[in-house]
């Protein structure tokens, strides 16, 4: 039986947290911890935690985690990298939505049924 299921994301609610996909299965905490601060140009007290989503089921990975960065500018910096990589795979990262977007994003992203916008029908 699986162990107690580890959090998943920053426990602390940070502003400053970017989510991380396409990563290998086999990956852990430490790797990607490693990978992000490799980075963000070696400095570690930009990476604060990293922690990796687990199935409940058998506690394996689940091919996507989040990070907690120390600031806005190394999230700015994290995700304009295009080629964050770990373990041969290139990793997807992008903001959890609270903290910032990056430069030339005006809003959110609109997304809906069928990807366009609902007409008003025509009496009868």
């Amino acid at each position: 039986a699986p162990g107690p299921r580890p959090a998943v994301g920053p426990a602390t609610g940070s502003r400053w947290s970017a989510y991380v996909s396409n990563m290998p299965f086999d990956a852990d905490e430490a790797q990607l911890l490693a990978c992000c601060v490799e980075a963000l140009g070696g400095d570690p007290a930009a990476v604060r935690s990293a922690t990796i989503a687990r199935s409940r089921e058998d506690g394996r990975a689940c091919g996507f985690g989040f990070v907690e960065l120390a600031s806005e500018t190394a999230l700015v910096s994290l995700l304009q990298r295009s080629a964050l990589e770990l373990s041969g795979r290139v990793l997807r990262v992008a903001s959890r939505g609270r903290a910032t977007s990056l430069p030339g994003q005006t809003g959110p992203r609109r997304e809906g049924s069928f990807g366009g916008r609902r007409r008003a029908r025509k009496p009868l």
